[in-house]
């Protein structure tokens, strides 16, 4: 908001500016780069996504909160000792967490636009909310409504923990540019949705995931554009 000057007189008007009306069609174009002119309105994609859209856009939040909490449990080793009482670790991850690769600062935008995706559409963790042990970025294509996410997830847990969550089904092993990985999906998400690519690193191990929201988007299966990010993301990825 800008600052108004303490002496600058401010005369109240004397009705009200009429309320725009985000639904109508103008008919000057915005295709001259004036986003401020009167009148140019900008396309109502995102005003008028579908509930079928923003429910799948919910479920990539979802499944990737549920993938990440099976892990954590695992780690904290929130299970039963030979009693059959908890037998709870407490691990102090923030040191750990904070010397993870960054997938938001590591990434350049060359290669982000190969991949297919926008990189001012960037987010950071999940729905901006950070989680201990993991470094989390997601960018979506630049189209409006879009029609799939790529995210790439740094993580101090290992790939044998995503292999022990029981949720985690159909693995397949992969290779990516020399390095051993494995393809997985979380059964809560649909199989022509979403995918995960897991690497192993020095630190824990570091994710592709992909997550196709459209019928356009899943032209490309979720482990093919996974494992085809993983190939050109390949160089930067920590090791």
């Amino acid at each position: 908001m800008p600052r108004i000057h303490p002496n600058r007189h401010i005369r109240p008007a004397q009705n009200p500016p009429p309320v725009p009306n985000l639904y109508q069609h103008q008919s000057q174009s915005c295709s001259d780069g004036n986003r401020t002119t009167a009148g140019c309105v900008l396309p109502l994609e995102p005003i008028r996504a579908t509930a079928d859209r923003r429910a799948q856009v919910g479920r990539q939040a979802t499944a990737t909160i549920t993938a990440l909490t099976g892990v954590l449990l695992l780690a904290s080793g929130c299970g039963p000792d030979k009693q059959g009482q908890p037998a709870p670790t407490t691990v102090d991850t923030s040191a750990a967490t904070a010397a993870l690769w960054d997938p938001c600062t590591q990434i350049p935008d060359q290669l982000l636009r190969q991949i297919g995706v926008d990189p001012a559409t960037k987010k950071s963790d999940i729905l901006d909310v950070p989680e201990p042990g993991w470094k989390i970025c997601d960018w979506h294509d630049s189209e409006l409504p879009h029609n799939f996410n790529v995210g790439v997830l740094s993580t101090i847990h290992t790939v044998d923990e995503f292999k022990a969550k029981k949720a985690n089904t159909d693995f397949a092993n992969v290779s990516v540019q020399g390095r051993s990985g494995f393809t997985y999906r979380d059964t809560s998400a649909d199989k022509s949705e979403s995918c995960y690519l897991a690497l192993p690193t020095a630190h824990g191990a570091v994710e592709i995931s992909a997550f196709d929201v459209s019928a356009k988007g899943k032209q490309i299966p979720p482990c093919e554009r996974a494992k085809a990010a993983a190939e050109i993301l390949a160089p930067v990825l920590p090791r």
